[in-house]
């Protein structure tokens, strides 16, 4: 016991600092924190959406739903769950709360839509529409709206079944984003599992709509078209990424053929397919070039292996190396706008 306790008791007072009223009213924001705030009601009644943090003690919001008929309230989204860092705000939106004399952190306003009935999902990357399909026949398809790309696009984000059958967004997409590895196939279920993990309850489907549809080729698709005797469909991609590359488009395109046309008829005078010639060429130009050859085809990829026991003549190398040269190549890979983004390739 210290001298000073013992005169203050002599005195009539503690020490101790009470939990007075000041302190208190500064501890929980002006008597704010865990009041419900914000409120945006349905406009059947039904529910109530509003803000709020866990408790008086607790500074960061959450946003929750009230079933009015029920009576029971339901967390939709705790902030902190979503690994990110709460305090780094954007010049702008500190600007902002302080205008507004916003002093809680997490959610602090959000926006619905006019039914007050749609949940939107954002899932971050380039993820493949398999997603969207799982998500609206697990989940309620009326309500449920599915926005990739969010936030931030670290590559493209495969499916199960898209890295069963590998090829461009299962492989080699992803080097382009210095991720030298797949995904493990079970990326699918984590994704899925804390989409339904944040949604409340009443988004959860009868069990007859919780089968995954799976989708449908587009081989198969084409099956399905009806039309008059002499009328064919070709499948063209509506997103075709050459569209957007320069040595795709006109004049570059047309230059480019000649060379294919060059180049095939020189691979069936050796007795191989253009593929195997462009590897034979690859593997001879030095022994630190690994070709890669990306396929979804077991056929093809037997094929592709043969190019190793392929042995070109210097004659028939440097015809090659003179067609398929970058100086030879017109047009890049990339548009300028890409390009700016790409810091692994120029050609």
């Amino acid at each position: 016991m210290g001298r000073h306790d013992g005169a203050s008791r002599r005195l009539g007072y503690s020490s101790r600092v009470s939990d007075t009223f000041p302190r208190q009213y500064a501890r929980t924001q002006r008597l704010s924190l865990g009041e419900p705030r914000n409120f945006v009601v349905s406009p059947d009644g039904a529910r109530v959406v509003f803000v709020r943090s866990r408790s008086g003690a607790d500074s960061v919001n959450c946003l929750w739903v009230l079933d009015t008929a029920s009576g029971t309230e339901t967390e939709i989204l705790d902030p902190r769950t979503l690994g990110t860092n709460l305090q780094n705000l954007t010049d702008e939106e500190l600007r902002r709360r302080e205008r507004a004399r916003e002093g809680a952190a997490g959610i602090v306003t959000y926006a619905t839509d006019d039914a007050v009935s749609r949940a939107v999902t954002v899932l971050g990357g380039e993820v493949v529409v398999d997603y969207a399909l799982r998500l609206k026949a697990e989940l309620d398809p009326r309500r449920l709206w599915v926005n990739g790309y969010a936030n931030e696009v670290p590559g493209y984000i495969p499916s199960r079944r898209i890295l069963k059958e590998g090829g461009y967004e299962a492989e080699s997409s992803l080097w382009y984003y210095d991720r030298p590895q797949q995904f493990d196939p079970i990326l699918e279920d984590q994704i899925i599992a804390e989409v339904h993990r944040q949604l409340p309850p009443a988004f959860q489907p009868a069990p007859a709509r919780s089968e995954m549809v799976e989708p449908v080729p587009s081989h198969r698709s084409l099956e399905r078209f009806q039309l008059p005797e002499g009328l064919t469909v070709d499948l063209v991609a509506g997103d075709d990424l050459r569209q957007k590359m320069p040595r795709f488009l006109s004049p570059a395109f047309e230059h480019n053929q000649a060379l294919r046309v060059t180049l095939r008829a020189k691979a069936h005078d050796l007795g191989m397919t253009t593929a195997q010639l462009a590897l034979a060429w690859l593997l001879q130009k030095s022994p630190a070039i690994i070709p890669i050859p990306g396929t979804t085809s077991v056929d093809h990829a037997r094929e592709n292996a043969q190019a190793a026991s392929q042995s070109l003549s210097h004659e028939d190398w440097q015809m090659v190396d003179r067609l398929l040269g970058q100086h030879n190549v017109v047009g890049g890979r990339y548009d300028a706008a890409a390009q700016a983004g790409v810091d692994t390739e120029n050609f």
